[in-house]
């Protein structure tokens, strides 16, 4: 198996936001969050995802390809540098899918921009948003490679490392040095859900600096 790893173009969007919406299929938020997965849906994602590709400042979208499958995107991840300029998503009109709960969306998503502004406050940091994986390419190595991208950044900086962990890919980043940070209860029961959802904070220190 041959693959490789580059930047995420435009042409590379469409299959991009395919595997997001795939990969995270099991996670009983995101069922609560998109409830129907509808053609509209998709297409409002994709478009997303275009722009913030072509306009997000400090975003760096990598991916993993699969040449001997025509060059098949089979894992992606989203690095941010944060810095003291970066604020909470804006509330603005259109801002979630129209077939998508957006209420849940925004209450769900603004608990994870206060954890984790008052882990890092307003400090230099890399921040790993997103690392999805085809489920028939877990255990190959795509995610270490993608994880591996942004941790040599912030090595080079001596930088912290930012992100919030599901629980399946909680044993990779303790392998790569993340410590858990801090974790926050969300009731999904008023959006529709009947649990209670544990975000889990996790931070990975600069390695030490030696004299």
């Amino acid at each position: 198996m041959q693959l490789r790893q580059a930047a995420v173009t435009a042409a590379d969007v469409h299959a991009m936001t395919q595997l997001n919406l795939d990969a995270f299929g099991y996670f009983a938020a995101r069922r609560v969050m998109i409830p129907n997965r509808t053609p509209a849906l998709e297409q409002f994602q994709e478009e997303k995802a275009l722009r913030q590709l072509e306009n997000e400042r400090n975003a760096y979208f990598r991916a993993m390809f699969d040449d001997e499958k025509g060059g098949k995107l089979v894992a992606f991840a989203k690095w941010r540098l944060e810095d003291e300029t970066e604020h909470a998503r804006p509330n603005v009109p259109g801002k979630w899918a129209p077939d998508a709960n957006g209420e849940a969306k925004e209450a769900f998503f603004g608990l994870l921009d206060r954890t984790r502004e008052e882990i890092m406050g307003d400090k230099l940091y890399w921040h790993l948003t997103l690392l999805a994986t085809n489920p028939k390419y877990e255990r190959r190595g795509c995610g270490k490679q993608l994880l591996e991208w942004g941790l040599s950044r912030a090595d080079e900086a001596s930088l912290e490392v930012y992100l919030d962990a599901t629980p399946p890919g909680v044993p990779l980043y303790e392998r790569n040095g993340f410590r858990l940070a801090g974790t926050r209860e969300f009731d999904m029961r008023p959006y529709g859900g009947d649990f209670i959802h544990t975000t889990r904070s996790m931070v990975r220190p600069p390695p030490p600096v030696h004299s």
